[in-house]
């Protein structure tokens, strides 16, 4: 199987994790937080940053942070001084001891080992003595023997969780490292001054040789000890849920609750609400609202596959951009509603990891929608085509005609329609007809035609589709009813005439007057049909693959691989 090498960009944060997706959850103007905060729910409170990095003692220690922005980002009304926020539950009083306790008891086993690697700091311990300072070149020694105990202890957490690759060991390598090499200087020379050392002991310090390596390597060892107990607080939730024996938190927003972490970001006056948390997590809960929970594990094959070459695509456009989000929770993007129950789903995931469809070894446009209701993909007027040719499916796919979407029908009161078109047509008073006037070879309608008693408005199929939620597709026809000639047949009927006459002066529709819109399909026709999918392995007998290569033709299963 061929290969995808997708180049991660870490657009707003120095915390990287294996593949970790940046979900747009809320887009809002500066003024309109102040109305309406972003309001986040953690049950043990909050562990947040300024910028890039994670740092403890930050912590809100409510189960609720408001956030707003003025000139800066405030939580519960206290400024952060920074334009970015980055947001993780905290944990409860019981986990923090447990990894407090997982840290001791590791530097307690490799005591030895340690001591013994403590020699490339004796240049550093003489400098430091010597001019009470740290230097570039004294400080590299420090990060080191850093780097060495870094090592060992993530070889040794990696071990915990190995056969579920929660995350991988050069991912944790360099998340670890940022944040050591962050706050090593500041806690080595800070707990060094709440020694409070007696003029003897630095007196000892400068004369006697051993003393002085034996008590800085301790004190270097300490450090070590407390910032990793620091930095297994704010590590990925992944990898947390992998080293202890309880579940970590989630962070809760408008009703759902969300793996990861959040970043807030303020930018030109637009603040955006990111989720940021693994692909695999991200793709679970994807296809448990993009599909049907009771389908198929291969159906389900066919959706995650789907689903993460249409992310991945996103992902490279957002890098193309810069963009501060990979893609965009609803319809607009996918739709994402955070973590679910639905674990066996993850079998799917599982089953498919890293595998996506690709043209000419470049991941795919991997459009779906839930009923394409028989429309031929090739004929629809599309200029995407061109550099889309896999959507350009010139095989009918005639499998979901059968579901209860692939037909559908719409009645609104005249009165009703005409106010709903007011909102793109203010003027609009009355309507006499309303047709299709144009569609493509394909049925999808292209020009909508009102009539009015001056003057004929043409309204585009994407703008009905867009201010008439109850049109599930560009697939439709649309009538007024009664029709012109069965007016007039009513018409005249004597004991009805007066009547009629009396409502059109008045300016009031006849109440029997309605505008029917009746359609196919469910979505927009192009690429993977759902529905379709199902019957082809239900009925049919495909497999995961053989449905992907139907629905998007020309295209190859590739496998990807992350580079930093």
């Amino acid at each position: 199987m061929k290969q995808f090498f997708i180049i991660l960009l870490i657009l707003f944060s120095s915390v990287v994790h294996s593949f970790e997706v940046k979900v747009l959850l809320q887009k809002s103007s500066d003024q309109s937080l102040d109305q309406k905060p972003i309001s986040v729910l953690s049950p043990h409170g909050f562990v947040f940053s300024e910028g890039g990095f994670l740092v403890v003692g930050n912590e809100v220690a409510s189960d609720t942070a408001n956030i707003t922005c003025g000139s800066e980002i405030s939580i519960n009304n206290k400024s952060l001084h920074s334009r970015s926020c980055t947001l993780v539950p905290a944990l409860s009083g019981e986990q923090k001891k447990e990894l407090k306790a997982y840290v001791s008891s590791w530097f307690s086993r490799h005591k030895k080992e340690l001591a013994i690697k403590s020699e490339l700091l004796y240049a550093f311990f003489d400098h430091f003595v010597d001019k009470s300072s740290i230097n570039a070149i004294s400080y590299n020694s420090l990060m080191e023997y850093a780097d060495i105990i870094i090592d060992l202890f993530l070889k040794d957490m990696t071990n915990v969780f190995e056969q579920n690759e929660v995350v991988s060991f050069d991912t944790l390598q360099k998340h670890t490292r940022s944040f050591i090499e962050h706050k090593i200087r500041e806690r080595f020379l800070h707990d060094l001054g709440h020694k409070q050392l007696s003029r003897k002991d630095r007196k000892l310090l400068q004369k006697n040789q051993q003393y002085r390596y034996e008590f800085f390597t301790n004190h270097v060892v300490q450090v070590m000890q407390t910032l990793l107990k620091d930095l297994c607080v704010v590590l990925p939730r992944n990898v947390l849920s992998g080293l202890l024996s309880s579940d970590v938190g989630a962070l809760c927003f408008d009703g759902n609750s969300y793996l990861g972490s959040f970043v807030i970001l303020q930018d030109k006056g637009t603040v955006y609400l990111i989720n940021c948390l693994d692909i695999d997590d991200y793709l679970l809960s994807v296809i448990r609202h993009e599909g049907w929970p009771g389908w198929s594990l291969e159906v389900n094959k066919v959706l995650a596959v789907a689903c993460r070459t249409y992310l991945v695509w996103q992902v490279l456009q957002a890098q193309k951009s810069k963009r501060a989000y990979h893609i965009e929770n609803g319809i607009r993007h996918q739709t994402y509603k955070g973590h679910h129950k639905y674990t066996r789903l993850k079998q799917a995931i599982d089953e498919t990891k890293d595998m996506c469809l690709a043209c000419d070894n470049k991941p795919i446009l991997a459009m779906f929608d839930a009923c394409c209701g028989g429309v031929l993909p090739a004929h629809i007027d599309s200029p995407d085509y061109k550099k889309h040719s896999y959507l350009m499916r010139d095989k009918p796919c005639l499998y979901c005609k059968s579901c209860k979407i692939a037909s559908w029908k719409a009645e609104f009161l005249l009165d009703d329609f005409i106010a709903r078109l007011q909102k793109y047509i203010p003027s609009l008073t009355t309507i006499d007809n309303v047709r299709v006037l144009k569609s493509d070879k394909a049925g999808l309608v292209q020009i909508v035609d009102v009539e009015t008693k001056d003057a004929h408005i043409h309204i585009s199929g994407k703008k009905m589709y867009s201010l008439f939620p109850e049109v599930k597709s560009f697939c439709f026809d649309i009538d007024l009813y009664p029709k012109k000639k069965e007016v007039g047949k009513e018409s005249r009927k004597k004991n009805k005439r007066k009547n009629i006459v009396k409502k059109v002066e008045e300016g009031h529709s006849d109440d029997r007057k309605k505008v029917v819109i009746h359609g196919k399909g469910y979505g927009h026709h192009v690429g993977l049909c759902q529905w379709g999918a199902m019957k082809l392995v239900k009925d049919h007998h495909w497999n995961y693959q053989k449905v992907l290569q139907f629905y998007y033709p020309g295209t190859d299963l590739i496998k990807l691989t992350y580079q930093r």
